[in-house]
């Protein structure tokens, strides 16, 4: 028998994250909408983050320890693989969801079935980029602003 699909998968990579993987996860476990997989793949942790991933017990959260560092992007694309929600959500282990994003983006696909994706604002704690760049600074960078609540 087929187990029921949640409508929301969010993915969660992690490697060395010990300081911040705590705030992800309970970001997570708080939402008032209870739709959800918590997809975490951590990526052989030198540090506390898999004792800390693994501490949890709820059994929306699945969890997977690469046995060797396979580096971000092969990392994510194997947490990608595994999820088995209609929809992607995508929050690394140093990320925070706002309290209400998951009954929002519900509320949103309800209302735009047919949108291709769906963004928030991102908050940023630590400046990694001055504030002021010039349109040629942007384009010679090839910066973007990095929004992790895509879905």
């Amino acid at each position: 028998m087929d187990e029921k699909r949640p409508l929301f998968s969010i993915v969660t990579v992690t490697y060395n994250s010990a300081r911040w993987v705590r705030q992800a996860i309970e970001s997570v476990l708080a939402q008032p909408f209870a739709d959800f997989e918590l997809l975490i793949c951590d990526d052989c942790s030198q540090d506390d983050t898999w004792d800390i991933i693994h501490s949890y017990q709820d059994s929306r959260i699945r969890k997977y320890r690469n046995g060797f560092n396979i580096g971000e992007y092969p990392n994510r694309n194997k947490a990608l693989s595994l999820a088995k929600g209609h929809y992607l959500l995508i929050i690394d282990g140093d990320d925070i969801l706002y309290k209400e994003t998951l009954v929002r983006h519900a509320a949103l696909i309800n209302y735009f079935p047919d949108a291709g994706g769906i963004w928030g604002v991102t908050a940023m704690d630590i400046v990694v980029f001055p504030y002021q760049l010039t349109p040629e600074q942007i384009t010679r960078l090839n910066y973007f602003l990095p929004i992790p609540s895509v879905l």
